[in-house]
């Protein structure tokens, strides 16, 4: 502990941070469990009868929702452990070494502020991937956004036409796949299995949580996880596929920053990070900017004994200064009077 006002200029000002800090993320459970695993993908994947479904069916896009989601977590760890690498690698820059309490305070500033827009740019550059996809009109393969028609005119060839699938919300509105992002619909079971008939629902069970869309990477992200927190609704999901795979539901924690209704792109825009664990070490800080001297200034009031102490040695000094000069003026003063009652001689 450095008294208040000590300067004590820094050998080495440049310092990086991964050398007196430490960034550590933990991440939703999500990202490491089974349902982002070949094992629950290849569990749910219904091959070419993916396009016979329904649109809205969850069988004709579940995996390819669940490989979204697995690329997603993916992707949020590799983006979080470059942007580590890079705060690691940036410096800090002290003149002098700074008091622990002033180091604290500006430490956790910088690495709120990091925190605060390594998501931020992620979330950027992934909605200007998805919008790029919408504006090219990327046709599905699980033909879940277009719809392709051929049309036969006598005479003619035959030229097809691409028209944009319509969804019905659950609030009662419509949207379409040209014109809105994020256009999706709750995800159901359906018992008809044609592919002419695949935009005609039966609806005979809606799936909790789980939307249906234009793309299944968009779908997934306004999706929530309440099904896969309840391990009836997961073993009645798996009734549905062809499979003898068993599962076990997601643990609901209290302390998670998320809940079962909290949908995947807003986990994904905190790059699925639960919380972040730090350590700034103030001492490791000390060592390496290794300060040669220094200096401070150090004010106090003299206690009874030094003032007592430096008294006397004024009054010692006054006396022995008064003995040298007082027989000085003692014989000049004597020598004038002698002079002035000297007799004068006419």
């Amino acid at each position: 502990n450095l008294p208040v006002g000590t300067k004590c200029p820094c050998s080495r000002i440049s310092i990086s941070y991964g050398e007196f800090t430490s960034l550590e993320p933990t991440y939703h459970q999500i990202c490491s469990s089974d349902f982002i695993s070949d094992r629950w993908i290849n569990a749910i994947y219904t091959g070419s009868n993916a396009t016979y479904f329904n649109i809205r069916d969850f069988r004709s896009f579940s995996s390819a929702q669940f490989q979204a989601l697995a690329t997603y977590c993916h992707l949020s760890k590799s983006y979080v452990q470059q942007s580590i690498d890079t705060f690691n690698q940036s410096t800090f820059i002290s003149l002098s070494v700074l008091s622990e309490y002033n180091f604290q305070i500006e430490i956790q500033s910088i690495i709120y502020q990091t925190q605060q827009i390594v998501p931020q740019t992620f979330t950027n550059q992934l909605d200007l991937i998805i919008r790029m996809t919408m504006g090219n009109k990327i046709v599905s393969g699980l033909l879940t956004n277009y719809i392709i028609s051929y049309y036969y005119i006598p005479g003619y060839l035959k030229y097809p036409e691409i028209r944009s699938i319509i969804y019905h919300r659950d609030d009662g509105t419509f949207c379409d796949c040209q014109n809105d992002l994020y256009c999706t619909s709750s995800a159901i079971f359906d018992d008809i299995f044609q592919a002419q008939t695949r935009y005609i629902s039966n609806h005979i069970k809606i799936l909790p949580g789980i939307a249906s869309g234009c793309l299944p990477i968009i779908s997934i992200l306004d999706s929530t996880l309440e099904c896969f927190y309840n391990q009836t609704c997961l073993d009645d999901m798996l009734s549905y596929f062809p499979t003898n795979e068993k599962f076990s539901a997601l643990t609901i924690h209290i302390n998670s920053s998320y809940n079962q209704y909290t949908k995947v792109k807003k986990m994904l825009e905190n790059l699925m990070i639960e919380q972040w664990i730090t350590n700034i070490s103030y001492d490791k800080y000390y060592n390496q900017c290794a300060p040669i001297s220094c200096t401070y200034s150090k004010e106090e009031r003299h206690n009874l004994l030094f003032v007592i102490t430096k008294l006397i040695s004024i009054l010692s000094v006054l006396a022995l200064v008064l003995r040298l000069i007082i027989p000085i003026i003692v014989r000049f003063i004597i020598k004038k009077i002698n002079r002035e009652q000297s007799p004068s001689i006419p």
